[in-house]
């Protein structure tokens, strides 16, 4: 697998997370960096029952018109930057 630059994870990153302010709206979205910073702190694991995972998980599970297979591929999306910016 070819390795991407500084500025293509950047990139990658952004869009993800435009992608989840438009479908979480104002007030998710902003729970959701609220993870992201605890996360890029170390405050919160990558997994497990407090892990960001699992909370934005939960998060997604709040919006109502998000079916199944949209749900599955933001958290892939999310957990291909979060292990590409590791």
């Amino acid at each position: 697998m070819e390795e991407l630059t500084i500025e293509e994870r950047s990139k990658i990153g952004r869009e993800t997370a435009e992608l989840f302010k438009k479908i979480l709206g104002e007030a998710r979205y902003m729970r959701f960096k609220t993870y992201i910073y605890q996360f890029d702190a170390h405050e919160i694991p990558f997994d497990g029952p407090t892990g960001i995972i699992s909370k934005v998980d939960s998060l997604l599970a709040t919006v109502p018109t998000l079916g199944l297979d949209e749900k599955r591929r933001l958290m892939d999306k999310l957990v291909r930057v979060i292990l590409q910016n590791a």
